[in-house]
């Protein structure tokens, strides 16, 4: 595809005054993670408007203007994933900023502010954090599993049958940090049992894919982004591209039927 490096460059500015926007915000401000979601998100849109101002923008906090149907060019924007946790003074939270070409990621950025660390990736180039590229691990078999699951999830008790079959089970919030924790080899992979949006995981989706992993939704394809519908069914799962015997093993769980507990 063409060169999207002045592109992957804004990524990683925007998602990084998002975070310092975020890391900004008075712990005793009164509802705190909603003012930072916004603080976050204008600082975003600040610095991708002033680089690509031709460019239409899907972000989670701003209404949805169709237009951007009409367009090749779409940046999809989480200005704070995992605001149940930030609010709980937890830091499982990331800044998510993606830009999709065609319905594909093709340049993006995960920041995680508490730790200062940038994930990032372009289409056909890699995924880095700072100067290492990533890379996903082997897939072990479900019982030798080192899982990344959403901390919601796993209170409500649905991950239950998943946490007795997997080796080691993290409770943790941002599925866009999961996800890219996945592609760092921390976690053998991340899932959700609930619906999510276009803005959770494109960031991610790329991270993830450009280290060797994928993401396939419960009818095993991958996601397309700048849809009408942003939403995304429940039961995605983001591990290894080479892993069919791993999703098999955790669909067997009910993930993407919604019978897991």
């Amino acid at each position: 595809m063409t060169d999207v490096s002045k592109e992957l460059e804004t990524a990683v500015a925007a998602a990084r005054a998002g975070g310092e926007a975020i890391l900004a915000v008075p712990p005793e401000t009164p509802e705190r993670g909603s003012h930072a979601d916004h603080r976050s998100e204008e600082a975003i849109l600040a610095v991708l408007r002033a680089a690509f101002p031709e460019d239409a923008i899907l972000s989670e906090e701003s209404a949805d203007d169709e237009a951007r149907l009409g367009r090749e060019r779409v940046w999809i924007v989480d200005p704070l994933d995992g605001t149940r946790e930030y609010d709980a003074g937890l830091d499982e939270y990331a800044v998510s900023v993606a830009l999709a070409v065609g319905g594909r990621p093709a340049a993006g950025a995960v920041f995680h502010p508490p730790a200062g660390e940038m994930f990032r990736a372009s289409r056909d180039e890699g995924s880095f954090l700072g100067d290492t590229r990533l890379r996903v691990k082997e897939a072990p078999p479900l019982a030798r599993c080192r899982v990344a699951a959403s901390r919601s999830s796993h209170e409500d008790g649905h991950l239950d049958d998943l946490e007795a079959a997997a080796s080691m089970l993290v409770p943790l919030g941002s599925i866009a940090w999961r996800m890219a924790l996945v592609a760092a080899g921390r976690y053998d992979f991340t899932l959700s049992v609930h619906p999510l949006s276009e803005w959770d995981i494109c960031a991610g989706h790329l991270v993830l894919a450009e280290a060797g992993g994928t993401v396939l939704l419960p009818d095993g394809a991958e996601p397309t982004y700048n849809r009408r519908e942003t939403r995304l069914p429940a039961g995605l799962l983001a591990l290894p591209a080479n892993a069919a015997q791993l999703a098999d093993e955790i669909r067997a769980l009910g993930l993407a039927s919604g019978r897991c507990r």
